[in-house]
């Protein structure tokens, strides 16, 4: 299978037309990269590089390798950063119960605060009375820190609902 580093690797000695080289710019030793290099070929079942006596050659498959591979590694990196985003809070997904009165009194601030601070985050209000957005409302438990009282930890139910994206 091919490995983000056996791309960058690939990269690296056809930029640089050594093992020596790319091993010493990789922080490798030349016969690390020349047994990566040498899996690598068994496994795709090409030759990647006419070795000579000084240097290598890429062949076509190496250059493919390289090609499409920057393509791979440039959609790991953008993986990575929205990855990134998610795990900070920056992007992500906010589903909302909440009834009347709440809705019409506490959550326009609170949505719109919301809205500029995170951009990013997709946020769903499902809103009806307490017990048909709810059901199980009437085992929650009471808490002062919430603004209506009560708190529950199951998925709401929605009657109407509001998307912004």
């Amino acid at each position: 299978m091919i490995s983000p580093l056996h791309i960058q690797t690939v990269r690296e000695v056809v930029r640089t037309g050594s093992f020596a080289d790319a091993a010493r710019n990789l922080g490798y030793t030349a016969s690390a990269v020349s047994q990566q290099i040498a899996a690598l070929e068994r496994a795709c079942g090409l030759v990647l590089f006419e070795r000579r006596a000084r240097s290598v050659r890429p062949t076509s498959a190496a250059f493919l390798m390289v090609s499409k591979g920057n393509d791979v590694l440039s959609a790991l990196d953008t993986l990575e950063r929205e990855l990134r985003t998610v795990a900070s809070g920056e992007r992500g997904a906010l589903q909302l119960g909440s009834f009347p009165t709440a809705s019409a009194r506490i959550l326009p601030r609170v949505l719109a605060e919301l809205s500029r601070v995170r951009p990013g985050i997709d946020i769903t209000l499902a809103e009806g009375s307490r017990t048909s957005c709810c059901p199980s409302c009437s085992t929650a438990t009471s808490t002062s820190s919430s603004p209506t009282g009560t708190t529950c930890s199951r998925a709401p139910g929605p009657t109407r609902s509001w998307r912004r994206r």
